[in-house]
């Protein structure tokens, strides 16, 4: 009954009666020729070379697929504050800033990746200034973020933060190495990056964040900087 598999059908199975053993190519040698040339495709089996079979005709598959190209976040890294001078519109300014960076990284596709970004940013909160100045803030951005890539890997970087001494425009009027002595201040952002690779772009998951600092005496005395959700 259990010919087809040697008496053994636990241990050798044959569903397909597409396996010949060695007594049976000694009692039919007719019946055995070929069985090198053989595979089974989604159509059944066949026993000519063919695409089906790979180059030989004896198994294989057709060539690989390419992956779907995607992006993913791999997080976000917050910085220790910094009181050191950068360049805002290409003049110096200090203050105390909060620097954070992302991290993305690609999959699929060719693998001749390029990367872009951009970032909405809602500013709200207040700053006074030494010379009784007070500044309502309240305003909204799109703006792109400083980067860096080694292809498969991008990193995006911000710092947002409170100049101070302010030397520029306040109020219509230019002002000099104007102190900060109090302030409340809200930055809530939603950074998005995305991945190109030939014709093909995808956005990587957007990441909403906010970063928070409050002065008082001429002094920060809280800040903090959160990824609230990325998706």
């Amino acid at each position: 009954m259990y010919a087809y598999a040697l008496g053994d059908p636990v241990n050798n199975t044959d569903r397909r009666g597409l396996f010949s053993s060695a007594e049976d190519c000694i009692d039919d040698p007719d019946g055995c020729e070929g069985e090198d040339f053989g595979c089974y495709t989604p159509n059944g089996f066949t026993d000519q070379p063919g695409p089906e079979c790979g180059d030989g005709g004896g198994g294989g598959g057709g060539e690989d697929q390419e992956a779907p190209l995607s992006c993913a976040f791999a997080g976000a890294l917050s910085g220790a504050p910094t009181t050191g001078t950068f360049s805002l519109a290409g003049a110096p300014a200090s203050g105390f800033f909060l620097p954070i960076t992302f991290g993305y990284f690609a999959d699929g596709g060719t693998g001749n990746y390029q990367w872009s970004n951009s970032q909405n940013v809602a500013v709200s909160g207040y700053i006074t200034y030494g010379n009784g100045y007070t500044l309502n803030l309240g305003s909204t951005s799109e703006e792109t973020l400083a980067a860096t890539t080694d292809g498969g890997h991008y990193l995006v970087t911000d710092t947002p933060g409170v100049i101070s001494p302010l030397t520029g425009m306040l109020n219509g009027q230019f002002v000099s190495g104007v102190q900060v002595l109090s302030a409340v201040f809200v930055f809530n952002a939603v950074e998005t990056a995305y991945l190109r690779d030939g014709p093909s772009t995808v956005a990587c998951p957007s990441v909403w964040w906010q970063a928070v600092e409050i002065w008082q005496a001429g002094e920060p005395v809280v800040w903090s900087e959160t990824v609230q959700s990325a998706n």
